[in-house]
């Protein structure tokens, strides 16, 4: 297959064939990334040693701020410098301003480049699953190529999580001149780097706004199929997606090792319980105990109301018969009073003043 030939850009007139675990898909859309809509999340990787020029370096970051200012409202980003150490200076945000402050605050004032340990820490953060990225995962990398820490991570480390991940890759290599053997040779791993995972290499040889704009151009020249399969391979297990589409004069081939998760039905959920014989009949004979506690003790509390009802209900009945007894002498009494009084004034009348 020919190297660094590029990629037709209409890709919809070419024959196309995607296979999964030896199955081919059927391709149901294809189109580029940037008339998709979607969200992108990228990971800015950006060399802070000295081996980077001062005012150089103060253009390119000026051209990462005007990148970050033309990002959509709900596109993911972040930043890594790569230096004395790899530092995550600021993981994934949707609030543009403040990733713009951190990197304003960018200069190359570091003596070692751990750019390897860089690269493998962005590639694993990009790919964790413990955040809510987009689909599409981008990491921009700024850098001379240069590696010059001691005990780092080794070249064959970084293209082994490149295959693993194969998270793209978009580098923009910087570029002075004269160019010595080594700086050519750094430069060569960026681009080998970019692609292997999939994109892109810019070495800045001219205006550096120029050279950011064919690295987004080419970020957003990628494209997007939807496949869809008529008996796709069981889930939870780990196949190949190939690639392969033919033009006049090339046949390029690719394959990505893709794992899938295993999502539980309500029945396998169900089945699986049911396959635990032990935890079932231990559940379910603690319930029975439970229900025929219960019931014991209801039942022993009810003949003992009924109890207490019957004694209480004579007691009752006399407290009403001394009450009544009580109001009947009352009357006698009263009335027994009033006619001593009709007596007496009968007499008064009688014998008169």
């Amino acid at each position: 297959m020919p190297e660094n030939r590029p990629v037709p850009d209409n890709l919809s007139d070419i024959p196309l064939t995607f296979t999964l675990a030896g199955e081919e898909l059927e391709l149901k859309s294809l189109e580029q990334f940037k008339d998709t809509g979607n969200r992108l999340a990228l990971m800015f990787v950006v060399d802070i040693s000295r081996s980077m020029d001062a005012d150089t370096f103060r253009l390119h970051r000026e051209a990462l701020l005007e990148w970050v200012k033309g990002l959509k409202d709900n596109d993911t980003v972040a930043l890594l410098t790569v230096g004395d150490e790899a530092k995550l200076l600021q993981d994934f945000t949707r609030d543009h301003e403040v990733l713009g402050r951190s990197l304003e605050n960018l200069s190359p004032t570091d003596n070692n480049t751990h750019l390897h340990r860089g690269l493998k820490q962005a590639m694993e953060r990009i790919r964790a699953s413990d955040q809510d990225l987009p689909t599409r995962r981008v990491i921009v990398v700024l850098s001379d190529g240069e590696n010059d820490a001691i005990g780092d991570v080794t070249l064959e480390e970084v293209r082994q999580t490149i295959k693993n991940h194969r998270v793209p890759i978009f580098t923009i290599g910087f570029y002075r001149t004269p160019l010595s053997v080594a700086r050519k040779k750094s430069l060569k791993k960026l681009g080998e780097f970019s692609r292997s995972s999939g994109g892109d290499f810019v070495r800045v040889d001219g205006p550096v706004k120029e050279s950011y704009a064919r690295l987004q151009e080419a970020l957003d020249h990628t494209w997007v199929a939807e496949l869809s399969c008529s008996e796709c391979p069981g889930a939870g297990g780990a196949h190949y997606l190939k690639t392969k589409f033919s033009s006049t004069d090339q046949v390029l081939e690719d394959q990505i090792l893709l794992k899938t998760r295993k999502v539980d039905t309500f029945l396998e959920r169900l089945n699986s319980i049911l396959r635990q014989p032990l935890a079932l009949i231990t559940g379910g004979v603690t319930l029975v105990l439970l229900l025929i506690f219960l019931l014991f003790v209801f039942r022993r509390k009810e003949p003992e109301l009924q109890t207490d009802a019957e004694e209480l209900e004579p007691s009752n009945k006399i407290e009403t018969e001394a009450e009544a007894e009580k109001d009947e002498v009352s009357k006698a009494d009263e009335e027994q009073k009033n006619q001593q009084r009709t007596k007496v004034l009968k007499q008064e009348e009688s014998t008169g003043p």
